[in-house]
């Protein structure tokens, strides 16, 4: 056993070892199982069971307490085993709000954990039609990434109830296309300023050749 790594454990508890080696217990190599931390297996699409207690508690990796400003080390990480967890079933959507976790969010690492009565909508900007509509929304978090020493949620989307898709769809192309017509109305302005800067040298290059008696052809005149 003092051979295992950190998040290694002997399961079941009562296996019998294949022999010994100087007193020492040798276990076979199906008897030891891969523990998990309940956040881990969370991203595995999976809950803990029901009153389990954690099959093994070992150190957690040092980290940066914001609170206390400071390292802390040495606290404990309850660890389990893939007998003491179960397919994860987010609680369904009740009366057109979507059931989020402590953060406001929904934990989507496997499409099985998306919640009864609910619809993962992947579309950019969509977030802010919904809250400028009113309907209710979770931002989707789909994975973790690693950066300035800490994690950070990966955000892909949203959750609204099925209700709420096609007029927040509807919404969001409406408001596309107003932003369309903005640019194209934003070009429009640009090419007509543009043409008048050009008609006004156009004239003003003419006055100066008429009094003068020039030929500015090759003078650009701004």
């Amino acid at each position: 056993k003092r051979h295992l790594l950190k998040y290694e454990a002997i399961y079941p508890p009562d296996a019998k070892p294949i022999g010994f080696i100087r007193g020492e217990a040798v276990y076979s190599r199906v008897c030891v199982s891969e523990l998990h931390t309940k956040e881990t297996w969370m991203r595995q699409g999976k809950a803990l069971r029901v009153d389990e207690e954690p099959y093994k508690i070992v150190k957690a990796r040092p980290k940066w307490d914001k609170v206390s400003s400071s390292v802390v080390k040495d606290l404990p990480l309850p660890l389990f085993g893939y007998w003491q967890v179960e397919d994860y079933i987010a609680p369904p959507a009740v009366d057109g709000i979507v059931p989020k976790n402590e953060y406001g969010n929904v934990e989507m690492y496997r499409p099985s954990m998306l919640p009864a009565g609910t619809v993962h909508l992947q579309v950019p900007g969509l977030a802010k039609v919904a809250r400028k509509l009113g309907i209710d929304f979770a931002p989707a978090v789909v994975g973790w990434e690693y950066h300035g020493g800490s994690s950070h949620p990966s955000i892909d989307g949203i959750i609204v109830c099925k209700e709420q898709q096609d007029t927040l769809l509807d919404a969001w192309n409406a408001a596309v296309d107003n932003d369309i017509e903005k640019e194209k109305s934003k070009s429009h302005l640009r090419a007509v300023k543009n043409w008048k800067k050009l008609i006004r040298s156009v004239i003003i290059r003419r006055r100066i050749e008429k009094k003068y008696k020039l030929n500015l052809s090759n003078v650009n005149v701004k």
